[in-house]
């Protein structure tokens, strides 16, 4: 019996997208760290929302380690304090965050994609950093040329 033609869900699937999210919720994430903090997400989302409980400090918010380090361009999006985003219809396998903010949530609503099954690394080819992605673990978008 061939399984030539066995189907999966992936990046194109309209119906992984027409379904509510199943829910995920990381809270308290400091940003105060030299070199960003990374959220990875164990299924692609479909939506997400960024909520920054520190008062009076924006957090920055990227999509690669290398959008939320700086060095001269701005590859990042500011959530002001005491501040939270829209909710941000993405396909994301991971979100980092930088700044001096010591209380960030994140918020997302799931897909039943595995992100082991995301290689992007045609529309990110340095934007991700393989020593801290975990086993198995593929490439995001890094938003320095667009977000695909």
């Amino acid at each position: 019996m061939s399984l030539a033609n066995v189907y999966t869900v992936g990046l194109r699937n309209v119906g992984s997208y027409q379904v509510s999210g199943a829910p995920f919720v990381s809270g308290g994430i400091s940003s105060a760290v030299t070199n960003g903090v990374r959220v990875a997400f164990p299924y692609v989302t479909r939506w997400v929302k960024i909520i920054n409980e520190t008062q009076g400090l924006g957090v920055n918010v990227g999509f690669s380690q290398r959008s939320v380090q700086g060095g001269g361009s701005r590859e990042f999006f500011i959530v002001g304090g005491d501040r939270d985003s829209q909710i941000m219809e993405l396909k994301l396998t991971e979100i980092w965050f930088s700044g001096s903010c010591t209380s960030v949530t994140v918020l997302a609503g799931l897909t039943n994609i595995p992100t082991r099954q995301i290689d992007n690394v045609g529309v990110s080819p340095s934007g991700s950093v393989a020593s801290q992605a975990p086993l198995n673990s593929h490439r995001n978008w890094s938003g320095s040329i667009g977000v695909g």
